[in-house]
């Protein structure tokens, strides 16, 4: 397998640079639908929202409201084809997949320490490494909750910021590429942004998932 850059938006195969390792994927011109036809998308309502509004229709997705790392193997699906309940791992087999994008960890944040989520995190990565070797993962870092929302439920800002750091020490140590959504919807403090947030403080307005999707589109690496 060779990794390398996508940089034409309509022909993900018509340039490569493979001296683009991870964990930080090279920015380019948005990527065509044709890129994310063998992409999997596994994440919580966040990730959820983002395949509701049809961001990316050639892709799959794997998605539960309050799921978590730990909860992968534990919170269940409805499989269409048996009616069967299944879990997300199981789920994932369901889909063919080159690459698989995830956006977990807000779920585990809000209760649980940074340090504890990042330990679900690296358990859930050993698995599907183990599982899928040839797959190319992406992490997304997940966002804060908005200023309202931390003092509502009184959160501890500093543990998204520990997470995202945490969460780029495993990407580096496991070949992973790293997105980071936390940052591109913080304000200076941290904080997700108030013109992003939806009136919970916790999900996204349509502008949010749509900047993530650009992320998503202009930070990829194509397989040979």
């Amino acid at each position: 397998m060779c990794l390398a850059v996508s940089a034409c938006a309509e022909e993900s195969a018509a340039w490569f640079n493979p001296q683009v390792p991870p964990p930080f994927p090279p920015e380019h011109e948005p990527t065509g639908d044709e890129y994310f036809e063998d992409v999997l998308f596994l994440g919580d309502s966040i990730m959820e929202n983002i395949e509701m509004l049809d961001l990316f229709p050639t892709a799959n997705f794997v998605t539960l409201i309050g799921m978590s790392p730990i909860s992968m193997d534990k919170k269940l699906f409805i499989r269409k084809k048996d009616d069967r309940w299944v879990t997300a791992y199981d789920m994932i087999n369901e889909y063919p997949h080159k690459k698989i994008f995830i956006l977990l960890g807000s779920n585990a944040l809000d209760h649980k320490s940074y340090k504890g989520t990042l330990n679900d995190y690296q358990v859930m990565m050993d698995r599907m490494i183990q599982e899928y070797p040839d797959t190319i993962f992406y992490v997304l870092c997940p966002t804060s909750p908005n200023r309202a929302r931390v003092r509502k439920d009184r959160l501890d800002i500093q543990r998204y910021w520990k997470f995202r750091e945490g969460l780029l020490e495993l990407a580096e140590e496991k070949q992973l590429y790293f997105l980071d959504a936390f940052t591109l919807l913080a304000d200076k403090d941290g904080y997700l942004r108030e013109d992003l947030a939806a009136p919970d403080g916790f999900h996204l307005k349509l502008e949010g998932s749509k900047l993530i999707e650009e992320m998503v589109r202009t930070h990829t690496v194509a397989v040979e």
